[in-house]
């Protein structure tokens, strides 16, 4: 508690003692009448610029006087400092020569400025009057909260607000990708459309010149599909959807320990789901294609025609 102020040659206070009691004092005033110079020669004796622009003439001198009798870790402080304190009193004086030099002192042993305003810190608050301005302020309040709460609660915060944020970003990123689909839909649906206006005699001609081409790689397209599919599914030694699933089977045992490893397993079993259509779409292709050689010749024979 702050107990007595003692200034000297001030600004414009040549000399004054304040003595305070405990409980609430108030200090009051006209304008002008130095209340705010009383609190500039507190901030001063901790450690603050006095605010004048002129060369003193006298040395300034201000000592600062608290009772530690409540204040334990300040008494511990000081004697870390080796700082002696007699009678739980802890006097902090500040002195300005004429030449702008400081001399600081606590309990009349000699101390650097850093000191004091550590020491200072622990014994006095200065509220100005626009400080409650700050609590309108996101930042302000968030911190306060953060003092009132245990660091292992606003550690989990943390990380909850992340992974929203990541879900977030997932999640736009999902409603951007449909929106693309739709659009893409869109326009399918539209070059349908005007294809579907074409001639239909071209039509007919294009359908007849793909047939007749595929009629004529019809024993290729048969070889390639079966190759194609003993190498996906049907080769009991080096098939690609047995080796996937032995994958999906190795990355499984460790994404209990490892969460990036289910991007892993998901992309794994996209790619055997993907081989899977695969294997399905070329068995269909090689059910629909036949090798016909008198359907071959009536095909030339549209053509020609």
């Amino acid at each position: 508690m702050l107990t007595h102020i003692s200034i000297e040659n001030f600004i414009t206070i040549t000399k004054s003692h304040v003595d305070l009691c405990e409980g609430l004092t108030c200090i009051t005033g006209d304008t002008g009448a130095g209340k705010s110079l009383l609190i500039q020669a507190i901030h001063f004796a901790l450690g603050s610029k006095m605010s004048q622009s002129k060369t003193i003439q006298q040395p300034t001198r201000v000592s600062l006087v608290f009772d530690l009798e409540h204040l334990p870790q300040v008494s511990a402080q000081l004697a870390s400092e080796n700082i002696l304190i007699e009678e739980t009193q802890c006097i902090i004086t500040r002195i300005l020569n004429t030449r702008n030099k400081s001399r600081y002192t606590i309990n009349n042993t000699p101390c650097t400025r850093t000191v004091v305003q550590q020491i200072g810190a622990e014994l006095l608050h200065v509220h100005g009057q626009h400080a409650t301005f700050a609590l309108l302020k996101k930042d302000h309040q968030r911190d306060f909260l953060d003092q009132l709460i245990k660091p292992q609660l606003k550690t989990q915060t943390q990380q909850a607000y992340r992974q929203w944020q990541t879900n977030k970003k997932k999640l736009q990123a999902l409603q951007d990708s449909e929106q693309q689909n739709q659009s893409r839909q869109e326009l399918l649906t539209y070059q349908l459309d005007e294809l579907s206006q074409v001639n239909c005699s071209q039509t007919h001609t294009e359908t007849i010149e793909n047939e007749l081409k595929q009629m004529n790689q019809a024993e290729t397209i048969l070889d390639t599909c079966q190759l194609v599919c003993d190498q996906i599914k049907n080769e009991p030694h080096t098939a690609v959807l047995p080796q996937i699933a032995q994958l999906l089977k190795n990355t499984q045992a460790i994404t209990n320990t490892v969460s990036q490893a289910k991007n892993a397993e998901s992309i794994l079993y996209q790619v055997e789901a993907l081989l899977n259509e695969a294997y399905d779409e070329l068995n269909s292709i090689a059910s629909q294609t036949q090798h016909n050689p008198s359907h071959l010749q009536q095909l030339n024979d549209q053509i020609s025609q």
